[in-house]
């Protein structure tokens, strides 16, 4: 008599790691994504921007460092448990009238009713193979605290001290010690990452091309 494999057992959704290549002034690590089994390169990149703030239009996925980029939005990726896929974020210089995710945004200043003060921010500590996720939120009044200082408070209330050195990452970009979240020009959802910091974190350039007064 034939033997059916139960529906029930099938599997639809699978850890996959997504691996950061280490930038100015972070390293690389590795961050655990529940993806569904078939999900296609267009579907996860916009998991990954609206889970951890990567701008789809930046984001680059291959196989391997030097495979040629994912770009088929359409492509089912048939990922299996553990599978590694790289993400690296594409310099992107903002200008005026540049559009971002459906979005234009300027560098310029924001005008009072387009400011994110009501927002709060999330920061997130990626889940990675060794840890769960952390997140917390806090209200705006930290948009204009330094991101050294601002990192500071973070690592106290996730109560992650003993993990190791991090940096504040936002939209790809590491962000220097001096530099504030308000001063980053932050869009409507403000997700901020912790990731482990490299050599120079306090000296990367800033986003957007800051400069520092």
């Amino acid at each position: 008599m034939p033997v059916f494999a139960c529906p029930c057992n099938r599997i639809t959704k699978v850890n996959i790691i997504i691996r950061r290549p280490a930038q100015p002034g972070a390293k690389e690590f590795d961050m655990i994504v529940v993806v569904p089994t078939n999900v296609t390169t267009g579907s996860l990149m916009l998991q990954l921007e609206a889970k951890y703030g990567f701008p789809c239009s930046r984001q680059i996925l291959n196989h391997s460092i030097g495979d040629s980029a994912l770009l088929d939005p359409h492509q089912a990726l048939n990922c299996e448990e553990g599978e590694v896929l790289y993400l690296c974020l594409s310099s992107h210089q903002i200008e005026e009238n540049d559009s971002m995710d459906g979005t234009i945004v300027s560098t310029r200043s924001a005008s009072p009713d387009q400011t994110v003060s009501s927002q709060k921010v999330c920061f997130l500590l990626p889940a990675t193979p060794e840890r769960k996720q952390v997140a917390i939120c806090l209200c705006n009044s930290c948009l204009d605290i330094r991101a050294d200082v601002l990192l500071d408070k973070v690592v106290a209330k996730m109560k992650v001290a003993g993990l190791g050195q991090f940096c504040l990452e936002y939209r790809g970009e590491v962000l220097p010690a001096w530099c504030s979240l308000e001063a980053a020009r932050l869009r409507p959802k403000i997700i901020v990452l912790l990731r482990p910091a490299g050599p120079g974190a306090d000296y990367v350039p800033a986003p957007g091309g800051l400069v520092r007064e």
